[in-house]
């Protein structure tokens, strides 16, 4: 391809003969960059490390001995903590870049024996009893911690994550499992859960505090509000209440896309924004008589964005 557009120009004249070779020489010898690759590649294998050791642990149980596995993983936890605080930069609120490029992988790897441990200690001696909550808790503030003194992306999700877990065990005791208010609890809280994130992120990027996080805060934040808009769209009564919601959330996030450039954002938008709009066309004709002509003309309008996307976002 880029050899048929510099071919062009010089059958247009516009660079010579010998520009026209030093082009095409200068790709053929550029250097080729393995960036994501190698990184996709070491966290591949930070991942599979991990899972290898718990299936190393688990079919040598017997042999290995409950205290030598936990002294294992207690050691290998606390030595790749130990190696990120040794190797730590000073806390910035700016983007910390290390130049080792282990740093990521060690913390990542570190902050995965731990939960391997707790797990561990969980499920062989039951150190928090029946109170899940707190052993989702812990882990959530110690990688919320790490996150933002380390600067690391994956610690942050890794953290999110737990503290979603931990707000999922909090509002859904064994006690509430056979009436029918757990489904509402689980849904009002994810929602509360979503518009925390949201904020969260919002604040920390209007006092220019980790402003990078942002996309990951909004990532999760935005997901559950939709997804759970749409668990209550399906499910509970007054429906309308729920679209109306689900309709300014669309209207937010495009918003916020097009502010920021992001197709990704944009494209959420569209996705969830079509699947309300479909099931309020479906439930004001349960007869499906325009339905035909609702699929017809919504996939003209996917083509349609998919072609002007550009526009949307006002990209060059």
């Amino acid at each position: 391809m880029r050899k048929v557009l510099v071919d062009e120009l010089v059958s247009r004249e516009l660079i010579t003969e010998e520009q026209h070779r030093n082009i095409l020489d200068w790709f053929s010898k550029k250097p080729f960059s393995l960036h994501w690759e190698l990184r996709t590649l070491l966290y591949t294998g930070v991942v599979l490390l991990a899972a290898g050791l718990g299936i190393i642990i688990y079919d040598n149980i017997e042999t290995i001995g409950h205290s030598v596995i936990i002294l294992l993983i207690a050691v290998s936890c606390s030595g790749c903590f130990y190696y990120c605080f040794r190797n730590k930069k000073a806390y910035s609120n700016a983007r910390i870049i290390y130049e080792s490029p282990w740093f990521d992988y060690v913390l990542l790897l570190g902050c995965m024996l731990f939960l391997a441990l707790e797990g561990y200690l969980q499920y062989q001696y039951g150190i928090f009893g029946i109170r899940y909550g707190l052993a989702s808790l812990i882990p959530a503030l110690l990688f919320f911690f790490l996150a933002f003194y380390f600067d690391h992306l994956g610690v942050l999700s890794m953290a999110i994550t737990a503290f979603c877990s931990f707000a999922g065990f909090t509002v859904s005791p064994s006690f509430l499992l056979g009436s029918g208010f757990l489904e509402n609890a689980l849904v009002f809280t994810g929602l509360s859960l979503a518009v925390t994130l949201t904020g969260a992120g919002y604040i920390l990027k209007e006092k220019d505090i980790k402003r990078h996080f942002t996309f990951t805060w909004y990532n999760f934040g935005f997901n559950i509000f939709f997804i759970c808009l749409l668990a209550a769209l399906f499910t509970f009564e007054n429906p309308v209440i729920y679209f109306c919601l689900l309709i300014l959330g669309v209207a937010v996030l495009m918003r916020y896309a097009v502010l920021e450039k992001s197709f990704y954002f944009l494209l959420l938008s569209v996705v969830y924004g079509y699947i309300g709009i479909t099931w309020a066309v479906f439930r004001m004709d349960p007869e499906a008589t325009l339905g035909l002509y609702y699929f017809v003309f919504s996939c003209i309008g996917v083509i349609w964005f998919f072609l002007n996307y550009k526009k949307i976002l006002k990209l060059k």
